[in-house]
């Protein structure tokens, strides 16, 4: 433990409440920022240049994609699925996919239906803060309310009143004159948000899922591209003792190393699948030149957009008759580009197997 933390001790109080006529007792973590002040010793300075560095360049690689490769949602999916990880979920990127497109994921029906929860719960954050609105309460509790349908508008403990509650974290997270690089202040805040008793539900998730919000709105990202659980279900162990060191000890300073950390390497996972992703469609795509495979070329660079699609939508896209869409499929299934699945309702599924693959790797 650093020295600040020596002097910090337990980083709230446990408080007792009486909630609908029954006692609780819960910790209320004390407001940010902490106090005594962070020391960020040469090391933790080095390592965040390095983590802005990563995140530079995956901002950068997402501008420089085709306009086809769709790449925010995709990464979206990816942190929802990983997030949900580690709250002991056991679906995959590819069983999404499969789900949203209508076929038959292997990973159980609920965990999935968690898992699309959390991307309309992302998407629902991204799509308020287009409109203007900044990391507020009221956005939070949109994204709740998508998160944890079932829990939203229970009864909250009383402790999201007291210090440390939502409110001030909201506050600190808006907050200028803080004056916290954008990386610190995410990491403060995301394991605060997870420590706050102010919904029934869904904290943790919550708290992760606003990190790449975090780092839109202080100009790191321009998109939320960040697939941030990758790194941290990969080092889950460190993950849960580093929360519990901070709660009772106050030791901050070693969980943003370790968040800051966990930062770089999930960027970096994102640059090198986004640069592979480019490698596969330019090679594929020069396959298909040299053997002057119109139709096939068509609904390869459709499929850039998302790696598992319905042939229905396809075809719906390119305007063409299924027949003519089918040929092309057929070509790209010849080549082993993609294969085809039946969906629930029959329906044939196109999936780019290689770009599947690549996206649904999980070592960081």
């Amino acid at each position: 433990m650093t020295e600040s933390s020596m002097r910090r001790g337990r980083s709230g109080n446990h408080e007792s409440w009486i909630v609908d006529g029954e006692a609780c007792r819960t910790f209320v973590p004390a407001p940010l920022p902490p106090r005594p002040e962070l020391a960020l010793d040469a090391a933790l300075q080095e390592r965040l240049a390095s983590a802005n560095l990563a995140l530079g360049r995956l901002d950068g690689v997402s501008v420089a994609m085709p306009e086809a490769f769709v790449l925010p949602p995709l990464l979206v999916r990816k942190e929802a699925v990983m997030s949900s990880r580690l709250e002991g979920s056991r679906v995959s990127l590819a069983d999404l996919l499969l789900e949203e497109a209508g076929g038959v994921p292997a990973a159980p029906a609920g965990d999935v239906r968690q898992v699309l929860r959390c991307v309309v719960a992302m998407e629902t954050g991204v799509a308020r803060m287009r409109q203007g609105m900044p990391i507020c309460l009221r956005l939070i509790d949109d994204m709740h309310e998508r998160l944890m349908p079932h829990a939203h508008g229970a009864r909250s403990s009383p402790a999201h009143r007291a210090g440390g509650g939502l409110p001030d974290l909201v506050r600190f997270i808006n907050d200028d004159a803080q004056r916290q690089p954008a990386l610190i202040k995410a990491a403060l805040a995301s394991l605060q948000f997870d420590a706050i008793p102010a919904r029934p539900g869904g904290n943790g998730l919550l708290g992760r899922l606003l990190v790449p919000l975090m780092l839109v709105a202080d100009g790191v990202l321009r998109e939320p591209l960040l697939p941030l659980s990758l790194s941290l279900d990969a080092h889950r162990s460190d993950y849960e003792r580093l929360r519990h060191d901070v709660r009772e000890h106050g030791d901050w300073e070693a969980w943003i190393s370790f968040f800051v950390a966990a930062v770089e390497v999930a960027a970096l996972h994102a640059v090198n699948t986004a640069l592979a992703i480019r490698r596969l469609f330019d090679g594929d795509g020069a396959r298909l030149a040299a053997l002057a495979e119109d139709e096939a070329m068509r609904v390869h660079h459709l499929l850039l957009s998302s790696p598992v699609a319905r042939a229905g939508d396809i075809a719906a896209c390119l305007r063409g008759t299924s027949a003519v869409v089918d040929r092309g499929i057929a070509a790209l299934a010849s080549m082993d580009i993609v294969r085809t699945v039946c969906g629930t309702a029959g329906q044939g599924i196109v999936v780019y197997t290689a770009y599947l693959d690549l996206l649904n790797r999980e070592d960081p």
